[in-house]
């Protein structure tokens, strides 16, 4: 057989076979998406995240004014600095309440700085951040993309659960569960919500004891 039959009937049996193996084949995947991850979480397993991007809520607790960088890229200058607590954080639940974030940077004159301008202490955001850095324990963050939440824990939900809390200690089921209920009137997140139920039907079975 002369070399023009071969490819004449062989060729396009080989690019047949070829693209049946390719059909066989997973397709490429596309870029891994961005975790959403707790940032409770990412401050307990911060070395694993170090230079990467995450996506993560948090409630705000207020601009600071003043901070050191040390010897990360986050002056004072180019950068604003926020107090942040995790969506996790139970705020009236004292240990929660004090244990705030404070290494989450925006860049000055951002789109992200604009709009956390525009908002209140306790509002809560959904972020898409970078870890810069981790130092002094913690980790570092740049704001890339921010987006406020509807749903947030208010200043008045707090102090209704803080009280709850006080009268269940104080074995008061009854008056707890009217302030429980409180602090269940606003538009609370799903987290924040299904911890104050909790606490209601521990009251509740606390007066079925009785």
């Amino acid at each position: 057989m002369g070399f023009h039959k071969f490819t004449q009937f062989t060729l396009p049996v080989l690019l047949s076979a070829a693209l049946l193996v390719g059909a066989d084949e997973p397709p490429i995947p596309d870029e891994a998406p961005i975790p959403l991850i707790d940032l409770t979480e990412l401050r307990e397993n911060r070395s694993i995240w170090l230079g990467k991007e995450i996506r993560f809520i948090f409630q705000l607790d207020g601009e600071l004014e003043t901070w050191r960088p040390w010897v990360t890229r986050f002056g004072v200058d180019e950068f604003q600095a926020y107090s942040v607590w995790s969506d996790s954080s139970l705020l009236w639940i004292a240990e929660d309440y004090r244990d705030t974030t404070p290494r989450v940077f925006s860049r000055r004159g951002s789109l992200s700085e604009k709009l956390m301008k525009d908002r209140g202490r306790f509002d809560r955001f959904e972020v898409r951040g970078i870890v810069h850095s981790i130092f002094l324990d913690e980790p570092w963050i740049e704001i890339l993309e921010v987006r406020a939440l509807r749903e947030r824990v208010s200043r008045g939900a707090i102090l209704h659960g803080e009280r709850a809390v006080k009268l269940m200690d104080e074995t008061h089921f009854e008056l707890a569960l009217g302030e429980l209920e409180r602090a269940r009137s606003g538009r609370l997140p799903r987290a924040a919500d299904q911890a104050l139920v909790r606490l209601r039907e521990q009251c509740r079975a606390q007066l079925s004891e009785d």
